[in-house]
């Protein structure tokens, strides 16, 4: 039988999605889980691969394994035998053809920023803590450019660069409640630290240092040395995959709230 889980976890527990040679990784977390629970392996398909401090809501992955759940029965089960700083929130039944990772219609993510001048110690693991002001109204005007099709070069990785750097953007926004700012952004997919690049770089025109044409023109594709600073792990987290819209329909989708 086939199923994907929507996991959340914290990402100052672990060194990022994959198994690790050193650390530990979410993926091993998972699959140590369900091996304890089948006596067999049972390797994990993910949504996306998160880097190490980076957080999730709603990171979904996908497996076989030799026997039939109830649901809530196998989430209950995930629980019991993964680390706390990962849950289970969801449990849900595909087809033998369903796979997390290429089956994904969008991914979302959220980058947390804390903009004042002093902050809670509570924070510092959850946010990015802007000491300096930033002029948010050049910020907006910088994520309006995002939605489209465009060559993300600059907001990758070099290590990383794949020979395919277009991506698409749905929607990218940006908000506030107080001092809590949050970037949000929606695509069909994204480069590695594409959206903590993209963040950095939001906070060069921010900072008044970049101008909005800069930012503009990263867009075009240059080289990674062109953009902004790869912002801070923890102000991230993978907040939302979606598989609807005339793809597979998972039973947690229908009961989808957005909490910002």
């Amino acid at each position: 039988m086939k199923y994907a889980v929507r996991l959340a976890y914290d990402g100052a527990a672990f060194s990022g999605w994959q198994a690790q040679g050193h650390g530990l990784g979410v993926q091993q977390a998972v699959e140590e889980a369900l091996e304890a629970i089948h006596g067999v392996s049972v390797p994990v398909s993910a949504a996306g691969r998160t880097d190490a401090g980076v957080h999730a809501r709603g990171q979904v992955v996908s497996f076989e394994v030799p026997r039939s759940w109830e649901p809530e029965m196998l989430r209950r089960a995930l629980d019991a035998r993964m680390p706390q700083s990962v849950r289970a929130l969801g449990v849900s039944p595909v087809s033998p053809d369903f796979d997390a990772r290429h089956s994904a219609r969008w991914r979302e993510y959220v980058y947390f920023l804390w903009a004042a001048p002093a902050t809670y110690p509570h924070l510092h693991a959850l946010t990015w803590w802007i000491h300096q002001p930033w002029d948010w109204e050049v910020v907006r005007q910088a994520c309006a450019l995002l939605p489209g099709t465009h060559d993300f070069s600059a907001f990758c990785r070099s290590a990383d660069r794949p020979e395919r750097t277009l991506r698409t953007i749905f929607s990218a926004r940006l908000a506030r409640r107080g001092s809590l700012w949050w970037f949000r952004v929606r695509g069909n997919a994204f480069l590695t630290n594409m959206v903590r690049i993209l963040v950095g770089s939001l906070a060069e025109v921010g900072r008044g240092r970049r101008p909005v044409a800069w930012f503009a023109s990263l867009l075009e594709g240059h080289s990674r040395v062109m953009a902004g600073m790869t912002a801070p792990p923890q102000g991230l987290f993978l907040w939302n995959v979606g598989y609807g819209d005339g793809g597979e329909k998972l039973l947690w989708e229908k009961e989808e709230s957005p909490i910002v």
